[in-house]
């Protein structure tokens, strides 16, 4: 850590951040001799941007740390607890201490409980208890052994997807595993079955930026230990189509498809297909941002895709977007703002959109200049945005729609004369990743 620790063992005892985000105060509260039991207070201050884990450990006299509870103080809060430790002389605590840990925290404090007043002897059973303690723990110590978590290995970073750590434990007992986001989010968690191996973790891409805490614990009556690791996710280049656009362009009397694009990506190729699904010409992806692509006259009036696939590593991104016929008006199309890999844009169903109620949103296709029409929302996804864009791409009008949104209105552009294309662009959460979806609209003169 960046900041100097404070340490004080006097009464009371007292863990202070220099920057004073966060303040643990540990001290005993009471002593009920009749019950056996000692009752400590704890009083956390956090201060920080993320949230304090808290746990308290007993120490016995053999050394071996049991975990006594949990608590979890969420940000800028301040929380005051209080816990029972027995004083049970067989189980008898000779330090009592908490581990505050968090984002960038890793504190201590500590405090030593009372002492019970000495018991008596009772030297005629002495030798045979000993004895019995002694047989017993060695069974036990051969049967079940003292749990352990031998080794937990992560990688310093990793990408979104899946991410595999190693483990091993020692000791037969009961053990589980927790992962968890900085953001706090849960990310896996369960038991393990096998005394080695690996864990699988899924990490979402909306972990990009931030790192991932594992923590294994395993238990037996001998005793509870845990160990955590972490790593940081970060987002390797991928492939990535922002924009694509297509018309028809006479060249060197012949007819031809010119697709202008910002991509980024190693390698790629642009297809020209009908309506059927034909590839009427292919092209290799150019650094340049345009390709051409010839077709033949009988094809070149009817309505066509351009379909722009890229690839960067071991990454994937692909665009498609439609050049109505000649009778409809010109044909430079706008793709979806984003493209990558786990964020395809579908093209329109061949039926009405408005059928399409498996889609999120569905629109009407035909639609009267300077009139409002309503985009229906069929069922609400996460991070969900609808847009109106023109033909070159640029952004009309644009909402956020909520759970709550059962359809938004948008108000038709002006008449120009002639039937124009529009595009409503919708965005949205899926699996791991963006997904859009494109819809287009015909806006026709009073």
């Amino acid at each position: 850590m960046s900041r100097a620790l404070q340490i004080y063992h006097r009464q009371p005892p007292l863990v202070q951040l220099a920057a004073g985000d966060v303040a643990c105060k540990l001290r005993l509260h009471s002593v009920e001799r009749r019950r056996k039991i000692a009752t400590y207070e704890i009083a956390l201050a956090n201060g920080a941007n993320v949230a304090v884990s808290c746990r308290f450990f007993g120490v016995d006299s053999a050394a071996w740390e049991t975990e006594l509870g949990v608590l979890d103080v969420a940000p800028h809060s301040l929380v005051r607890s209080r816990f029972n430790v027995p004083l049970d002389k067989r189980h008898r605590e000779s330090r009592i201490f908490v581990k505050l840990q968090g984002e960038r925290v890793d504190l201590l404090a500590e405090t030593r409980p009372p002492q019970l007043p000495a018991s008596r002897a009772w030297p005629r059973y002495a030798a045979m208890v000993l004895a019995l303690v002694c047989a017993a723990g060695g069974i036990a110590a051969v049967v079940f052994g003292r749990p352990a978590v031998i080794a937990l290995s992560a990688p310093q970073t990793a990408s979104p997807g899946v991410v595999t750590v190693s483990y091993a434990l020692s000791g037969r007992g009961a053990a589980t595993y927790r992962a968890v986001s900085s953001s706090g989010a849960p990310i896996a968690s369960g038991t393990l079955s096998s005394p080695s191996g690996e864990i699988a973790l899924v990490v979402p891409a909306t972990d990009a930026g931030r790192s991932v805490r594992l923590d294994v614990a395993t238990k037996n009556w001998l005793g509870s230990v845990s160990r955590t690791t972490q790593f940081a996710v970060v987002d390797v280049p991928r492939a990535r189509i922002v924009t694509l656009t297509a018309h028809r362009d006479a060249y060197d009397g012949r007819t031809s498809v010119l697709a202008s694009y910002f991509a980024t990506g190693q390698n790629g190729t642009l297809r020209i297909s009908d309506a059927r699904g034909a590839v009427l010409g292919t092209a290799a992806f150019s650094h340049l941002g345009t390709t051409r692509v010839f077709v033949s006259e009988a094809a070149a009036t009817e309505t066509m895709y351009a379909r722009l696939d890229v690839d960067r590593a071991s990454s994937h991104a692909q665009a498609t977007v439609e050049i109505p016929s000649e009778t409809l008006a010109p044909s430079s199309v706008p793709a979806a703002p984003l493209a990558d890999a786990e964020s395809p844009i579908r093209l329109p169903d061949s039926g009405p959109p408005a059928a399409a109620h498996n889609d999120p949103f569905s629109v009407t296709e035909r639609v009267v200049a300077g009139s409002s029409f309503k985009v229906a929302i069929n069922h609400f996804m996460p991070q969900m945005h609808i847009a109106l864009q023109d033909r070159i791409g640029s952004t009309l009008d644009e909402f956020e729609v909520t759970p709550a949104t059962r359809y938004v209105t948008f108000e038709a552009p002006a008449a120009t004369g002639q039937v124009e294309v529009y595009y409503i662009v919708g965005t949205y959460m899926r699996a791991l990743g963006q997904e859009s979806l494109i819809r287009s609209i015909r806006v026709f003169p009073h």
